[in-house]
């Protein structure tokens, strides 16, 4: 082995111009090839990972784990896409988080998590009614920083909004704020309940109402 490359440098050195001559028909060429190379100033590539977000308010992380965690990793692994080895998930008090990563057999990762977030909003009815909306996280260029989330024992539904209303537009201003979205906001609903035993004193039904 010593020998041959000790035959190699022999030979360069005996034949120095014609290594010279190679060596600049390399970077003529690159030079050549370099404006016909294709560029692209935002080149494509693919993310084949995502974040799937579960809020559970005011859950200890046990009836997080039992009622969210569990059942939502039950969902999301039926799918032949998620790369089974690389998903986990973090349960934390009243949140868990999903770290999902497909495999390499998926190649529309976008038409995929698309399909993902109808799914999850239809199984979201089987889920405690405290759950909030799940989301679906795969734009990375998006991905939320910080989650605030807005209760009271005494405000209304529409002061609830008012103060969301304010709080975006501090917020909003900020240089380092590029999305905001909503999740999770409730509608005021009247509930009537009737006296069957005083209905039928009138001769009433529920349909006469």
């Amino acid at each position: 082995m010593s020998r041959k490359r000790k035959s190699i440098v022999e030979w360069t050195m005996h034949n120095h111009k014609i290594v010279l001559l190679l060596v600049t028909f390399l970077v003529g060429l690159g030079i050549f090839a370099l404006p016909n190379m294709p560029k692209k100033e935002y080149p494509d590539f693919t993310i084949r990972n995502a974040l799937v977000v579960g809020v559970y308010p005011g859950a200890s992380s046990e009836q997080v784990e039992e009622q969210l965690t569990i059942p939502l990793e039950k969902r999301i692994l039926s799918y032949k896409e998620i790369d089974r080895e690389k998903t986990y998930s973090l349960t934390r008090e009243g949140i868990v988080y999903f770290v999902l990563d497909l495999t390499e057999k998926e190649k529309t990762p976008r038409n995929f998590y698309t399909n993902l977030r109808l799914d999850l909003d239809e199984f979201k009815a089987q889920l405690p009614p405290g759950v909030l909306p799940l989301m679906v996280i795969s734009e990375f260029g998006e991905t939320s920083a910080i989650l605030i989330t807005l209760e009271s024992e005494s405000l209304t539904y529409d002061q609830l909004d008012d103060c969301l209303d304010r709080l975006e537009g501090r917020l909003r201003p900020l240089p380092i704020v590029t999305n905001i979205k909503r999740y999770g906001q409730q509608q005021e609903q009247i509930n009537i309940y009737l006296d069957k035993e005083k209905l039928a004193a009138y001769a009433l039904n529920t349909q006469q109402i």
